[in-house]
């Protein structure tokens, strides 16, 4: 498998969703649920990104 920009452009921009995403539910959820929530994304994002969309 070889990496490419794309590739790198796309975990950035995660990255950055993900920092957004945790500094917005720091006021509403305690860190366990923010865990929680971060991982759930992480896992849906590259499901999408790589074709993976099971329903």
């Amino acid at each position: 498998m070889q990496i490419t920009n794309k590739d790198i452009q796309s975990e950035e921009i995660r990255q950055q969703i993900r920092e957004q995403l945790t500094e917005e539910l720091k006021s509403v959820l305690p860190a366990k649920q923010i865990q929680k929530v971060v991982f759930a994304y992480n896992k849906v994002s590259v499901r999408y990104e790589f074709g993976e969309r099971r329903e």
